[in-house]
């Protein structure tokens, strides 16, 4: 990656994370096969288009379509001037919208647990009946406001789940469903929204996000609210 402009090295180890994680590396890698980051206080950066100081090799650049396979002088040379710089801003935009996507995932566990903890009134159920009456309700009508894709998403994804779905039965009835949302109802690009469910899907497994099935109905006093309120902030 070239940048028109500096980046601060954590916001880079950020992405470099980010892009580790949404290609899944971790899956392929062990202690002697494993992506790098660099730069650190140990390790500089590898150039190519240059010889490797061992085995005096050449050193191309490569490409994942092709197999890996190093390009010869001519052809690194090549790629090279053809590499259109970026600024700083692409990466710190994903970086920022990654970060208020889980914050949104968390904060939204956070308040359903604060809730499933207190006793509610006849006439206002924050239950599982009516989380699932909710799902369904999403799966049938679709989105109806701007604004609630995410939080609709991780519901409908724990409702598939609570159905008896396997993780990548869960990623697909959301990407069909995702598919014929009224595009006025959300503002995300359709493929960021993929990566999203993509997440979403992932949180929900392996941190085994359920619906919660315990203390149907409650009672709400000022003080529990002023509890929930703080175990939410």
């Amino acid at each position: 990656m070239f940048f028109e402009d500096l980046i601060q090295i954590t916001d880079a180890k950020k992405f470099f994370d980010y892009v580790l994680d949404k290609a899944e590396v971790h899956l392929f890698s062990d202690a002697g096969n494993k992506v790098e980051f660099r730069v650190t206080d140990k390790l500089g950066i590898k150039l190519p288009l240059g010889k490797h100081q061992k085995t005096g090799e050449y050193c191309g650049f490569c490409l994942v379509e092709d197999g890996l396979k190093v390009m010869n002088q001519e052809a690194s040379e090549a790629y090279l001037l053809s590499i259109t710089k970026m600024t700083s801003q692409r990466i710190l935009n994903i970086i920022e919208r990654e970060e208020l996507e889980i914050e949104d995932t968390e904060k939204f566990i956070r308040t359903e647990d604060a809730i499933s903890h207190h006793k509610s009134l006849a006439n206002y159920e924050q239950s599982e009946e009516y989380s699932i009456s909710r799902a369904q309700e999403l799966l049938k009508n679709g989105l109806q406001i701007q604004g609630s894709r995410h939080k609709s998403i991780l519901l409908i994804g724990m409702y598939l789940k609570y159905c008896g779905l396997e993780r990548e039965d869960c990623r697909s009835e959301l990407y069909a469903w995702m598919e014929w949302q009224n595009p006025d109802s959300y503002t995300t690009p359709l493929e960021d929204c993929y990566k999203d469910i993509d997440q979403v899907v992932k949180d929900i497994y392996e941190r085994d996000y359920n619906l919660s099935a315990s203390n149907k109905d409650l009672t709400v006093t000022l003080d529990e609210v002023k509890w929930i309120i703080e175990k939410c902030l």
